[in-house]
């Protein structure tokens, strides 16, 4: 902290106090990405629901699969805990949360396009890869979009 007075070439000047960083507290409900921490959340039950559903796999049907249920639980505890601090980020409203939310939908959304393009075996998925690269590209365009004119957003009101 520096003084707050300061005498230069025989005059008096007053340093302004710094402003006190801003809490949670501070930000209204109103002013919370709401619609966002209801996306993180219901990717964050999709991903609970897909944890519940490969525990239940029953072990000789898990021998069949290509992708086995360990590596789905441990993606789905992952993929739960990523969501779960993305929405309290997003509670709290700290100053980067909402890019690191779209940021982590972003992943999320690559994450699940190449899980099923890498163990799709049957002929009926593969013939879905045109439209799951289609839903994909225009997905993660739009999270970009949407990301880069909120950016611009931030940058006109604090610069």
């Amino acid at each position: 902290m520096g003084r707050l007075l300061h005498w230069r070439k025989g005059e008096l000047y007053i340093q302004a106090m710094p402003a006190p960083a801003k809490t949670s507290a501070d930000y209204p409900l109103s002013k919370r990405p709401l619609w966002l921490i209801g996306v993180v959340v219901l990717l964050l039950l999709f991903q609970i629901g897909a944890i519940i559903n490969a525990l239940q796999i029953p072990a000789d049907l898990a021998k069949t699969l290509s992708l086995s249920p360990i590596i789905q639980v441990i993606a789905g505890v992952f993929w739960v805990l990523v969501f779960a601090r993305v929405a309290f980020t997003l509670s709290k409203r700290t100053p980067t949360a909402v890019n690191r939310a779209f940021c982590w939908i972003m992943v999320f959304i690559v994450y699940s396009v190449l899980r099923l393009l890498s163990f799709a075996q049957s002929d009926y998925d593969r013939r879905r890869w045109p439209i799951l690269i289609l839903v994909w590209f225009s997905g993660t365009s739009l999270i970009a979009l949407i990301a880069c004119t909120r950016r611009k957003k931030w940058q006109r009101r604090h610069n």
